[in-house]
């Protein structure tokens, strides 16, 4: 699924008080962009200077506090779990005596406004429903911890950013700067290490034996294998996406050592990763489970040709045994269709009835799909005679003018969602080059729901 970097977020200083002795405080609520407040969104604060760092959680009502902080200039970042969030970060400057109360206002990204499209939220529902036994740690034969079972994978609420090498520093900022267009994901290729995840949430079962760990997993190509019969990594290893991988125990802490990668994927994070990388690569990876449900690993990425130093990330996984495994097939993306920029002006929409993808303001495109109703154009592309298509766009009242006297964004979310439910001529789609259709309108800094006519 694909995966967008843009930081658009609102952040208010909400004002300033004078709180007691030298010392600074921070506080503040996260909401979402309706306002509702976000709850455990991971906060990161790191001094600028001394670069000291402190983190903690937004509490249920979205309420979030720093306190015995030294002034000075600090970064603020809010990394929430894939995907329905964009990234968030802010410097701020804290005074000595002083209370600093913001008021954070994220932006969603496509898949938080596409439902059932966000993993972050998928995997909150599995965890809340998976019904774990009051167990110890299950070992194998040989005292072991046995890690099998069906695992839902959370990202690191914290991650590290990469200490790149100049290209590799360039090749990551054009990632994220044309939306991701390039990954490998998108061309029905294997998604980023160490479980690639084609589908929400990212999910794999682990099957482990004496000898041999297998990782089955909901994307391209279904399957990892980890050796444990301590044999090493062969000399003429014919490089591969997802490598040649050997592990061993350090206690009750399985050590996987992973080389022989291809250059072809991305790594860093759940998904389609960000990061390029070269075939000297080689990934170091750490599985611990903590309790009967839970299972933490480390991910440490050496790269000389890539990274000026080592890459370490963290990751979650949490038992959901209620859950399976399905079935993945990818076939038929159209990476060629995907644009990476908005394109602001003012083309008629019916290329876009013709397989082309135009990106344009959210009025132009309400504009150019009222014009082709009125023309009869739409008839031909959806199900149903041409005269109750065109009847439909008019029912729905989808114009600027509407969308402007219902608060342009939100009502458009709303049209679309009624001609989903009750019309059934459009669908929404998680698709990339779709998801960029409609989404953003650069005046307002909003995405809004993709529509994908159904012909």
């Amino acid at each position: 699924m694909p995966r967008f970097i843009l930081a658009v977020c609102a952040l208010e200083f909400a004002g300033c008080l004078f709180g007691q002795g030298g010392e600074a405080l921070l506080t503040g609520t996260v909401s979402d962009p309706r306002g509702a407040m976000v709850d455990a969104a991971p906060l990161q604060l790191k001094n600028k200077t001394t670069g000291a760092v402190a983190r903690t959680f937004s509490k249920s009502d979205g309420h979030f506090a720093f306190a015995g902080l030294a002034a000075g200039a600090y970064e603020l970042s809010i990394v929430m779990p894939c995907c329905a969030y964009q990234a968030f970060r802010r410097d701020v400057t804290l005074e000595a005596g002083k209370t600093a109360e913001l008021k954070i206002a994220l932006a969603e990204t496509v898949n938080g406004t596409t439902l059932g499209d966000d993993p972050g939220r998928l995997a909150a529902l599995m965890r809340k429903r998976a019904k774990l036994p009051s167990e110890p740690l299950p070992r194998t034969a040989a005292g072991a911890p046995d890690l099998s079972g069906v695992w839902v994978a959370t990202d690191d609420p914290y991650p590290e950013a990469p200490d790149a090498l100049p290209w590799a520093a360039a090749v990551i900022k054009e990632h994220r700067e044309t939306f991701n267009k390039d990954s490998p994901h998108n061309r029905c290729l294997p998604g980023s290490l160490p479980v690639p995840g084609g589908s929400a949430p990212f999910i794999a079962r682990i099957i482990q034996t004496p000898t041999m760990l297998v990782m089955l997993f909901e994307d391209v190509p279904g399957f990892r294998q980890i050796y444990l019969d301590g044999r090493p990594h062969p000399a003429n290893w014919d490089p591969s996406w997802l490598g040649h991988s050997i592990g061993k125990w350090e206690g009750d802490d399985l050590v996987v050592d992973t080389t022989g990668f291809n250059d072809r994927s991305w790594i860093g994070g759940l998904g389609s990763g960000v990061a390029p990388h070269t075939e000297m690569l080689h990934m170091t990876e750490r599985y611990h489970r903590v309790s009967y449900g839970h299972l933490e690993v480390t991910l440490t990425f050496e790269d000389p040709g890539t990274f000026v130093k080592p890459w370490r990330l963290n990751e979650t996984l949490d038992l959901a045994p209620q859950e399976e495994v399905l079935e993945y097939v990818c076939e038929n993306n159209k990476p060629e269709h995907l644009v990476g920029k908005w394109v602001l002006d003012g083309e008629l929409f019916g290329r876009f009835f013709l397989g082309q993808i135009v990106l344009q303001p959210l009025d132009h495109f309400l504009s150019g799909l009222v014009e082709l109703a009125r023309r009869g154009i739409l008839g031909p592309f959806i199900d149903g005679p041409q005269h109750r298509a065109s009847s439909a766009i008019h029912d729905e009242e989808i114009s600027p003018a509407a969308a402007e006297r219902r608060n342009a964004r939100h009502a458009a979310e709303i049209h679309v969602a009624e001609l989903v439910s009750r019309r059934g001529r459009v669908r929404v789609v998680g698709i990339l080059f779709l998801d960029l259709l409609l989404g953003l309108d650069g005046r307002l800094g909003r995405r809004i729901q993709v529509v994908q006519l159904v012909f």
